[in-house]
């Protein structure tokens, strides 16, 4: 190993001594992604308004559930463990950084939802008709749910892409504690988790407020008369009220009204927040994927095709416009690709 000190990104050899203490510099980098999560966190606070109380709860409940999803990597690991001993390789330095995710993923989700519960509605949603327009004039006049309801407006089809959409949300909220724990490359591994931070900040938080607004399904609420979208929600609350009917409500739709409720009260809860472009489901996504073909290109092109997915089911649901995928989708490439040149730069 050289005696200088390189920054934690620099290379990947590093990573190769798993089996010695944690170096010095993965406790750099580490200490610098956390310092940027709270920097990320004490910039919101006083703009938002919450009280300290308030967001002490919030914390306290994203903490427990990171680190109970970090009790069921560490599990599975285990498991992997006495199965394979070659899996023990660099445990300290896998228990390191499923620490380190633990915190950054319990710090950021209640930073995020300040911004997106408490301040982004300051600035009133302003591009919902243009991307809406947009939207339409792409799909030769018709709006794009249309077209997603005609290929998946079975039930068939609506509980499909809710089980996509509501695994959505496990999956991300896990990425960085498997990312932690199962990338033995520290260059991948610090890059799949700066990117995920990256992503909230600027894509969930700098993209919102750009480009704010609701989303068709809160369009006729806070935006303004819409014959179309009005048409989508009297649909898609047939197929939820069906749904239910049998004995398996989907998720995704009962969650809407819950959000409008939340949005009107003012209240910071945690999971709240409406906000449309760019959709951060599909960047996430995204960003699955690409730490899928990090891995191989089967699971990276499985990966690929579920966050295609879950662009059609963001437009089947009416949380999204048509653009707000794709425009997400390149922000998070752009992200990725900025923290390879961030690192080569670093080598120079």
């Amino acid at each position: 190993m050289a005696s200088r000190p390189y920054p934690a990104w620099e290379n990947a050899a590093f990573g190769a001594a798993r089996g010695a203490a944690i170096d010095r510099r993965e406790w750099r980098a580490a200490t610098l992604l956390i310092a940027c999560v709270l920097g990320y966190g004490l910039l919101l606070f006083p703009v938002s308004g919450a009280s300290l109380a308030d967001l002490g709860v919030v914390v306290r409940i994203f903490a427990a559930a990171s680190f109970e999803t970090s009790a069921l990597v560490l599990v599975v690991y285990a498991c992997l463990c006495i199965a394979r001993p070659a899996w023990r390789e660099g445990c300290e330095t896998r228990l390191f950084w499923l620490f380190v995710a633990a915190l950054v993923t319990a710090l950021t989700f209640p930073s995020f939802g300040l911004f997106k519960q408490l301040i982004l509605p300051t600035r009133g949603f302003l591009w919902d008709a243009t991307l809406a327009r947009i939207g339409r004039v792409l799909t030769g006049g018709t709006s794009p749910w249309v077209f997603a309801h005609a290929v998946f407006g079975s039930q068939t089809g609506l509980h499909f892409l809710n089980f996509l959409y509501t695994f959505w949300l496990v999956l991300v909220f896990a990425f960085p504690m498997v990312v932690a724990t199962f990338v033995t490359n520290t260059v991948l591994r610090l890059r799949l988790l700066v990117s995920w931070f990256a992503a909230w900040v600027l894509i969930g938080t700098v993209g919102a407020w750009c480009f704010a607004s609701a989303g068709p399904c809160y369009y006729n609420a806070l935006v303004g008369p819409d014959p179309s979208f009005a048409e989508l929600q009297r649909h898609l609350a047939a197929l939820a009220r069906s749904a239910a009917a049998e004995g398996h409500p989907a998720e995704t739709l009962e969650f809407q009204p819950f959000l409008l409720k939340a949005f009107y009260g003012r209240v910071f809860a945690p999971g709240g927040g409406i906000s449309a472009m760019p959709s951060m489901h599909v960047a996430l996504a995204t960003l699955c994927a690409i730490a899928g073909f990090a891995h191989s290109r089967a699971l990276g092109g499985l990966l690929a095709v579920y966050a295609v997915l879950i662009w059609i089911g963001s437009i089947y649901f009416g949380w999204h416009y048509l653009v707000d995928g794709p425009v997400a989708a390149v922000m998070m490439v752009a992200i990725w690709k900025a923290s390879g040149v961030i690192r080569l730069q670093v080598d120079q």
